[in-house]
């Protein structure tokens, strides 16, 4: 019985929504709404304005979402699964648990978001910005985050598996325990960056700037590390083989590399 009254007030509740929808012209407002729960799958919410907004455990699934302004609201283990976001303002959102898989993600704003364990993979996210975002644990493998901004955002963690990076600065970001192995990191921006105990492992890191990170105990066997910049970089490492012996470096930064590596 108790089930059955909560169906049927979710039933009330989209209900609601698809009144709203066929109402307004444009853009619809859905701002400080309950929406948790609800089954909102292909449905077009291009430019809604859903502010505040409670979508957690909320399917949106094929949702276009297209330059939608979703800020400060509750997207905790909500589906999004092949939704489009382009354009769209994610600003302070909580998206803890949250499944991103294959979607479109590009130009979007997710500055100081909390995204614990959220899955971008398969995504398109390029140009998007994740200042000061908190997405520990996360995965964006797989992804395309070309020219996307990380900067002083926290990615403890965090996967980029096989994903193109190209351009993507992570100025003075967290990265400790992140994995990049088999990504295009060409000409990436990690000054000040925290990349204790990284993987690189097979990378592309031509012309990535390292300058002042921290890369004790980071992996690069097998990385692509040529015209790379090391300058005042931590390159701690535990062994006389170390993890760079495979890597690839042009001559003039053959002495930035080894000069602050200390050995047993």
């Amino acid at each position: 019985m108790m089930e059955s009254k909560i169906d049927n007030m979710d039933n009330l509740r989209l209900n609601n929504v698809k009144k709203l929808l066929e109402s307004c012209q444009g853009f619809v407002d859905l701002s400080g709404m309950n929406l948790s729960g609800l089954d909102l799958s292909d449905m077009d919410l291009g430019f809604a304005l859903l502010e505040s907004s409670d979508l957690s455990d909320a399917i949106l699934r094929g949702t276009n979402l297209k330059y939608a302004r979703l800020d400060k609201s509750n997207l905790c283990n909500a589906d999004l699964y092949f939704s489009n976001l382009s354009g769209s303002s994610l600003q302070g959102c909580i998206c803890i648990g949250t499944s991103f898989l294959g979607a479109s993600l590009e130009d979007v704003n997710l500055d100081y978001s909390k995204c614990w364990s959220a899955c971008f993979m398969d995504g398109y996210l390029m140009r998007s910005c994740f200042y000061r975002a908190d997405m520990s644990e996360s995965s964006f493998s797989y992804s395309n985050l070309s020219f996307t901004d990380f900067s002083e955002a926290n990615l403890r963690s965090v996967r980029f598996i096989n994903s193109n990076l190209e351009g993507a600065t992570f100025e003075g970001a967290n990265l400790e325990g992140a994995n990049f192995r088999g990504a295009n990191l060409q000409s990436v921006n990690f000054k000040g960056a925290n990349l204790e105990g990284a993987n690189f492992e097979r990378a592309n890191l031509e012309e990535a700037n390292f300058e002042g990170a921290n890369l004790e105990g980071a992996n690069f066997r097998g990385a692509n590390l040529q015209v790379a910049i090391l300058s005042k970089a931590n390159l701690y490492v535990k062994s006389s083989t170390g993890y760079i012996d495979s890597a690839k470096y042009v001559d003039e930064y053959r002495d930035d590399l080894y000069k602050d590596i200390e050995y047993d």
